[in-house]
């Protein structure tokens, strides 16, 4: 994984931690110091990350030390994830984050999960720390990181010719169904749209804002960018503004919360909130209480590239925008969805992997535990028409306590790379059998298996004939390697046993 990546990361999960909903959810879990002591950690491991980076290349304990770490801050990021968004899910649609965690600890079974989670979050503690120790036998020098600053980006407006926007036509329509949904119980109801960063969330709310039915149906339209930091009277001016077509000045609080009533109040408004950051419960309700008095049928339309942040605004339902790149080439990582399809849209799922053929260089997939379906989602990855790829990386991310099941072997079937795949990396699968397609890939340099506990044999690997690196670890039932293809699909050829092998390094067998 590049250091650049982890930092980034970790820097996400300093930031998260200091953020209010997390203090705030902390503190009413009786976990705020276990949280502010993932946060030091984290801080004092990202001073000597520079430093592990460049010494990687030629001190093996470093690059162990960093693939440590790798698991342990994925895993972290994953577990706030959970912590935060499980205790919105069970809190339902109160005023405050308060009144949602108490919300939550009153749901179903609360005492278990309540329980479940206050011991991870005191594992992950433990486990970074131990980490953070470990750091001190290399000597590593510690340099000072700047925090990422959130950029200023380019205010955006509410025009935009129907001509530039191409192959949005079926989410326009989505959108449009929402906002012209007369079966919501609310006067005024979010409708957020989340998606990556370059997507196009504000180009799709542009079109919609100015498609002919949406103008006959809304009394008054509003366009506000919002962007980061989100400060409620700086937003309300620029209400105000596009309501009005005239900048507020020098007014106080009182003064314009009475002019953004007398604009909406009692009409049936659509407002656009475009690239929002905030998190802040607190901040949204009040601005949210000042817009609560347009007409039945009034809409506010956020887009975000944070699920949180939209979850923040209670919304009816989230619309999901998902990719249509065909020409990418470069993607190291890509982490399977957590939430089912009908909450995420299948973003996250191999399937958004299928037509991105001119992929080049490394791809690591993680998280593949995650998916219930494997063969059909694991063929729809469409990894054999891949042909530029030249490592590929497969981790199930499993932890030790889960039971395997067959669903590992259909899985890692539909998952065959094309045959120009130079490394190959296969970590925590727990199928019985390799799959035979293992023999197909004549260009094969490195081969890497790690963790795949359950696994008794593999093909004839003697027949790699490019090969040259192999590593076994951690394989508790592996018996033999086979000296004939076990579904006999390729013929053994008379070539030498293990023709281009050099090193097996660290290998752990029973």
């Amino acid at each position: 994984m590049a250091e650049g990546m982890l930092l980034a990361i970790a820097q996400k999960i300093i930031e998260d931690l200091g953020s209010w909903a997390f203090q705030e959810v902390g503190s009413l879990w009786d976990v705020e110091a276990e949280l502010e002591n993932i946060k030091n950690t984290l801080s004092t491991i990202q001073a000597v990350l520079q430093d592990a980076a460049e010494q990687q290349s030629h001190n093996h304990q470093v690059r162990d030390w960093l693939e440590k770490l790798k698991d342990a801050v994925y895993e972290a990021d994953d577990l706030l994830s959970e912590f935060l968004t499980e205790a919105l899910r069970r809190g339902g649609t109160s005023e405050n984050i308060a009144k949602k965690v108490r919300g939550f600890f009153s749901s179903s079974n609360p005492l278990v999960f309540r329980y479940d989670m206050s011991r991870k979050i005191i594992a992950m503690r433990q486990k970074l720390n131990a980490i953070a120790e470990d750091r001190k036998k290399f000597h590593l020098k510690e340099c000072h990181v700047e925090p990422q600053v959130s950029m200023d980006r380019e205010e955006t407006h509410s025009f935009v010719p129907n001509e530039n926007v191409l192959g949005r036509e079926d989410d326009k329509k989505a959108i449009i169904k929402l906002l012209l949904d007369p079966n919501v119980e609310e006067n005024v109801s979010v409708v957020p749209i989340v998606g990556i960063g370059g997507l196009g969330k504000t180009t799709l709310a542009q079109y919609v804002y100015n498609d002919d039915i949406v103008k006959k149906h809304f009394e008054l339209k509003m366009w506000v960018c919002v962007s980061d930091p989100f400060e409620v009277k700086v937003v309300i001016e620029k209400i105000i503004a596009s309501a009005t077509s005239n900048k507020p000045n020098g007014l106080h609080m009182d003064e314009l919360q009475k002019q953004l009533r007398k604009e909406i109040d009692g009409k049936k408004y659509l407002l656009v909130l475009d690239d929002v950051w905030n998190q802040n419960y607190n901040k949204w309700d009040n601005l949210k209480s000042l817009l609560m008095g347009g007409a039945k049928g009034s809409k506010i339309i956020i887009t975000t590239r944070a699920k949180l942040v939209a979850e923040t605004t209670s919304p009816v339902s989230i619309y999901t925008l998902k990719g249509q790149l065909t020409c990418l080439q470069t993607l190291p990582l890509f982490i399977v969805s957590n939430d089912p399809p009908s909450i995420s849209n299948h973003v996250g799922g191999l399937g958004e992997l299928n037509r991105l053929n001119n992929l080049r260089g490394t791809l690591e997939i993680r998280h593949l535990v995650r998916l219930e379906d494997g063969n059909s989602e694991s063929k729809a990855a469409n990894l054999r028409e891949k042909q530029h790829l030249e490592c590929l990386i497969l981790d199930w991310d499993r932890e030790s306590n889960l039971n395997a099941n067959d669903n590992d072997e259909m899985l890692l079937e539909g998952l065959q790379p094309h045959q120009n795949l130079r490394e190959l990396s296969v970590n925590s699968y727990w199928g019985v059998r390799f799959s035979s397609w293992l023999l197909f890939l004549t260009d094969l340099t490195d081969l890497n298996l790690s963790g795949c506990k359950r696994c008794r044999d593999l093909p004839p690997l003697s027949q790699l004939p490019s090969l040259k690196g192999l590593s076994i670890y951690s394989m508790d039932d592996l018996e033999y390697i086979s000296e004939k293809d076990i579904n006999e699909e390729v013929p053994v050829s008379s070539t030498p046993f293990f023709p281009s092998l050099n090193i097996t390094p660290n290998s752990e067998l029973p």
